[in-house]
């Protein structure tokens, strides 16, 4: 681990969430950066998007989280997209801690607007439906009567951004009192039954049209790679100690015919200590854009999800299948749950399995059959379906009492 990262990394644990944005508000006031304080223009805005959208389904407001980036599209921002499209109007509320984002509402997309502004201007909206995520919390009190939809996404020894005490306060505090309660995996799933029953799987999902659009065109960095004439293996996603370094090593090794690309960020700096990078047919090409995604896909032979089997993969539900099913490939992944669900996928039971199923994807990569089916599996798969099941649930559900702080 790098310095830089180690540093980042004992700042995040010593100094919480909640402390750590009032940091950022006093230095970007130091540095002169504008901070949303409660305005009476702001709510005049709301109020005239709201006038604008009569005929909604309902409000929907994601708490401050992940920033939106459409360069960088995450299961919140996903499912922010989802709603707007099935007719309700999305508030993806983010407080400006980053440059980029100037206080008041901005127009994303029909329905969808990214709001940076003071908390108290969303106490306008009359039994807003808030989805939230568990280091959301401390958001809650920002609002009153609202149907709060509780998304658990991953074990919480996966926010490593966050103290774990303030993570287990916010989970409790959710199963306690969300209305509605789901986890994308059947694992989280079993975990939070036993204090809410209700809880219903509601798994990650893909933008079908986005992924399923085939190109051409190589993009520059892969077009030395393409020139060799060898079968290309693609990951993309972040890499970090979830990932199998050790199967990929063994594979190139096994395999020095066919090529190996790793598309994204070092995530926490487990790369440069794999070594993966000094053999000679495993090119790693940085992070890419959502919207470049889908080119680099094209130019796969095969794709694959090689991450380590673990209490926390477990858990995991991988948006990666859907979007490499989408795009028609091949895919061979190690053997986690949420894999074997679908049959349309290689899951690989060992090391040699997983060799011999990226050979056998690589020869079925024009096989129609296969492809007509992993894109109808996508297709059944869509976050359009994914932000149906919670409208199905929330739908039933009437907010009966003020939200409560206080535990």
């Amino acid at each position: 681990m790098s310095q830089h990262s180690a540093a980042r990394a004992i700042y995040r644990k010593l100094l919480p969430l909640e402390l750590r944005l009032r940091f950022h508000q006093f230095r970007q006031q130091i540095f002169g950066f504008n901070i949303p304080r409660y305005s009476a223009e702001h709510v005049a805005q709301l109020q005239l998007i709201l006038a604008q959208h009569p005929n909604t389904n309902g409000v929907i407001v994601f708490p401050p989280g992940l920033p939106w980036k459409p360069d960088v599209i995450q299961r919140p921002q996903q499912m922010a997209l989802a709603f707007a499209r099935l007719g309700y109007l999305v508030i993806y509320w983010y407080i400006g801690i980053e440059k980029g984002h100037a206080p008041g509402f901005h127009r994303v997309e029909d329905n969808l607007y990214v709001a940076n502004v003071n908390g108290r201007v969303l106490q306008s909206i009359s039994r807003p439906i808030v989805i939230a995520y568990t280091y959301q919390a401390m958001w809650m009190k920002h609002f009153t009567y609202p149907v709060i939809v509780y998304e658990l996404i991953d074990h919480l020894d996966v926010f490593t951004n966050h103290p774990k005490r303030a993570l287990l306060r916010g989970h409790r505090w959710f199963l306690k009192h969300a209305h509605v309660v789901s986890g994308v995996a059947d694992d989280l799933v079993r975990e939070m039954v036993a204090s809410r029953p209700d809880t219903i799987l509601v798994p990650n999902g893909v933008d079908y049209g986005h992924f399923a659009v085939q190109s051409n065109d190589t993009q520059g960095d892969l077009r030395h790679i393409k020139a060799l004439n060898k079968p290309i293996i693609g990951y993309y996603g972040a890499l970090a100690a979830w990932i199998d370094y050790d199967l990929i090593r063994y594979s190139a090794t096994q395999m020095p015919d066919t090529s190996f690309v790793l598309i994204g960020p070092d995530y926490d700096d487990t790369l440069p200590q794999s070594k993966l990078t000094e053999l000679p047919n495993v090119y790693w090409l940085g992070a890419k854009s959502y919207h470049d995604l889908p080119n680099y896909l094209s130019n796969f032979d095969a794709a694959t999800l090689p991450f380590v089997v673990s209490k926390l993969t477990e858990a995991v539900s991988p948006i990666k299948i859907f979007e490499y099913m989408a795009g028609g490939k091949p895919v061979v992944t190690t053997n986690l749950p949420e894999c074997r669900k679908y049959p349309e996928l290689f899951v690989a039971q060992n090391a040699d399995d997983y060799i011999n199923l990226l050979a056998h994807a690589v020869a079925q990569g024009t096989n129609a059959e296969l492809i007509a089916a992993l894109r109808a599996r996508a297709r059944q798969n869509t976050w359009e379906m994914r932000a149906r099941m919670l409208i199905d649930k929330f739908s039933e559900t009437e907010p009966t009492r003020p939200i409560i702080t206080k535990d």
